[in-house]
């Protein structure tokens, strides 16, 4: 009797201990079953009133519809969104925490953030898109080129005179006109700032000529700039109809802003897919569509593989740029 109660008790230890070292799970198809049962977290790397902010409450409050359970965002900006994103990767892989991102949070990390504890590409893996952004290209309303091209032709002119601005060294708008700059021949100066809305001050005041920005940034700009063209989808409203499309005008200068759902890598498989069908679900829903359109995105239908094919294409792009231009930490 004392020999089989023995066994018993080394038996559970065995298993705690297999468990706790990840060489055993526990059965989750009843989680996948009853999954979501509580609320879901967002942690955005965004502040709140910002870009990434917006998108993440205008997809939670979306989302909550389909999935029956609260979306709740938690913002904890900084670190290039790094402080968010380590959170999600070492939180509880159960479903129940979500982080929102583009291509450059993965591309840049390891050339501007060579010391993270963490490696995003590695620790979090795609639910599926949430959307893709229209961007502006700007000048200021003094600037006497009326057209893209003619401001292409007054930048080459004035050289390194012309000064571009950006929300910070490496951010994927900084990498872009790094790209237009290549490709014109233009050697504006590069002003990094501290956000979209220093920059912004900074293009309505002339204290810089050129910049790409968001929608909802640009908007309470209204009077000091103009709009050269745009990238990205274009939302009705947002630009005349006869604003050229950087995309379709020159398609090596095409721009995706596209951001997708993660969670952490050890996330069971059938959670995963069972958000990701909540995920497709909401991308047919109007009411999404018109709450996007109001901050300059649209919709944006895939899945996990279709993230990963464009995340590996998107790193190889942006990591050629930044060595081209000498980024570092």
């Amino acid at each position: 009797m004392l020999r089989i109660e023995k066994t018993e008790i080394d038996r559970r230890k065995v298993l705690a201990t297999l468990v706790a070292g990840g060489l055993m799970t526990v059965p989750t198809w009843a989680n996948a079953a009853t999954y979501p049962a509580r609320p879901l977290k967002n942690i955005s790397s965004s502040a709140g009133g910002a870009m990434g902010d917006l998108l993440a409450r205008t997809l939670g409050q979306n989302l909550s519809e389909i999935i029956g359970q609260p979306f709740v965002v938690e913002n904890r900006p900084g670190a290039g969104g790094h402080i968010a994103g380590e959170a999600v990767a070492r939180s509880n892989p159960d479903g129940y925490t979500v982080f929102i991102a583009g291509a450059s949070f993965f591309a840049l990390a390891p050339i501007l953030f060579p010391t993270l504890a963490y490696a995003p590409e590695k620790d979090l893996v795609p639910v599926g898109y949430v959307s893709d952004a229209m961007h502006l290209i700007l000048t200021n309303r003094q600037i006497e080129a009326k057209s893209f091209e003619e401001f292409m032709e007054y930048a080459k002119r004035k050289g390194p005179d012309v000064n571009f601005g950006s929300a910070g060294i490496g951010h994927p708008l900084h990498l872009y006109i790094e790209q237009i700059q290549k490709r014109f021949g233009t050697k504006m100066t590069h002003i990094p700032y501290g956000g979209s809305p220093a920059a912004l001050q900074a293009l309505a005041a002339n204290d810089i000529q050129f910049l790409v920005s968001g929608v909802p940034d640009a908007a309470s700009y209204s009077k000091q700039l103009k709009i050269l063209a745009f990238t990205g989808p274009q939302v009705d409203g947002i630009v005349p109809a006869s604003t050229p499309n950087l995309n379709t005008l020159y398609p090596d200068l095409a721009y995706s802003g596209w951001t997708a759902m993660w969670m952490p890598k050890k996330t069971p498989p059938e959670i995963v897919e069972s958000l990701a069908k909540s995920l497709d679900k909401l991308m047919n829903s109007s009411a999404y569509r018109k709450g996007l359109e109001a901050i300059g995105n649209v919709p944006m239908r895939g899945g996990a593989s279709d993230v990963n094919r464009q995340l590996a294409a998107d790193i190889q792009t942006m990591r050629a740029i930044a060595r081209e231009i000498n980024i570092k930490s």
